[in-house]
């Protein structure tokens, strides 16, 4: 039993220096993760980090080219300068503004604006606000208000529609700084008679746009029935607006003498060529072979007719005359 106790110890042992080496193994191990681990670190502290750039905006449809007179001015300042403030990132300095204003400007308007963009110019453009501003004093109107002021007098709806006439209402009213009140004042005489009618018993409104929609919905309807009568007309023409049937108009035809009346023409055909030369040229004249006259065939001549009759009362007189009962022979 000594020996069995001593080979257990023995083997109990054996597995206790094997168990230490690998924990020896597995703790240099985890030592060396350790010192690559703080290496690495050290190394990123000692590197520069790359500066992240920022996502540029979207950049906005380009505004058309300005040439001249015949454009808007204002609209095209307006694109141009919301260009500059959603795509600033884009344009940030004056110069690429100035460059990118002469890339949209061409025809008339650039050569305006030509000799303050040379590099010798005394005065030359510093910023695009600046062209802008140049532009303006070329192009624009001196007197603005005074313009909208007379369109703004001269507007009325017409044959135009509400939607129409409302959008030009509303642009001069906004360029004469007029409030809802003189609004409302004006625009009931600024539409049409057809409109005014079918508002007439629409209170006097308080909210000018309240009263616009009303007179959108109003003006479609009149529009609607309109159409209507439209394709009514078009289908039974005969018919008026009011439902009546119209009256035909009727035509006179004067008859024509017989002194003005000219012959019919002959009908030409392909008849063989009569052998009497005189005939002939009747035939061809479309003239009588009784009288030769034009108008009538031999068969329709009146003198011919008449002979006939002086023919049939000469027989008539040669005929004996009838006896009376007296006279009769016994």
């Amino acid at each position: 039993m000594v020996d069995d106790a001593s080979l257990s110890v023995t083997q109990l042992e054996e597995t206790i220096r094997k168990k230490d080496a690998t924990i020896a193994k597995q703790s240099a191990a985890l030592l060396r993760l350790l010192d690559e681990n703080q290496e690495d670190r050290a190394s990123r502290q000692n590197t520069p980090s790359i500066p992240h750039e920022p996502k540029k905006s979207t950049k906005l449809p380009d505004p058309p080219i300005f040439e001249g007179r015949d454009q808007d001015l204002d609209s095209w300042l307006s694109r141009m300068r919301n260009k500059f403030l959603a795509n600033g990132d884009h344009y940030p300095t004056d110069p690429l503004q100035i460059a990118y204003t002469e890339s949209r400007i061409g025809g008339e308007a650039a050569k305006h604006i030509a000799p303050r963009l040379r590099a010798t110019a005394l005065n030359r453009f510093g910023t695009a606000e600046e062209i802008f501003d140049y532009l303006t004093q070329v192009y624009g109107d001196p007197d603005r208000r005074h313009t909208a002021q007379r369109a703004y007098l001269k507007l009325y709806q017409g044959r135009r529609s509400f939607a129409e006439f409302w959008a030009e209402f509303q642009r001069l009213a906004a360029e004469l700084d007029y409030n809802q009140t003189s609004m409302i004042d004006d625009i009931r005489f600024k539409l049409n008679p057809s409109l005014q009618n079918a508002l007439v018993h629409v209170p006097d409104p308080t909210d000018i746009y309240e009263f616009a929609r009303t007179c959108q919905r109003v003006d479609q309807r009149l529009k609607d029935i309109q159409a209507v009568q439209a394709r009514v007309e078009r289908r039974n023409p005969m018919t008026a607006a009011d439902g009546k049937a119209a009256t035909p108009q009727t035509t006179t035809v004067k008859p024509t003498t017989s002194a003005t009346a000219k012959p019919p023409a002959p009908a030409m055909s392909n008849r063989p060529t009569h052998p009497d030369p005189e005939r002939e040229t009747l035939l061809r004249t479309g003239s009588c072979f009784n009288c030769k006259q034009q108008g009538h065939r031999a068969a329709d001549c009146p003198l011919k007719a008449g002979k006939q009759i002086h023919e049939m009362g000469a027989a008539e007189n040669d005929l004996p005359l009838p006896q009376s009962r007296s006279e009769a022979p016994c």
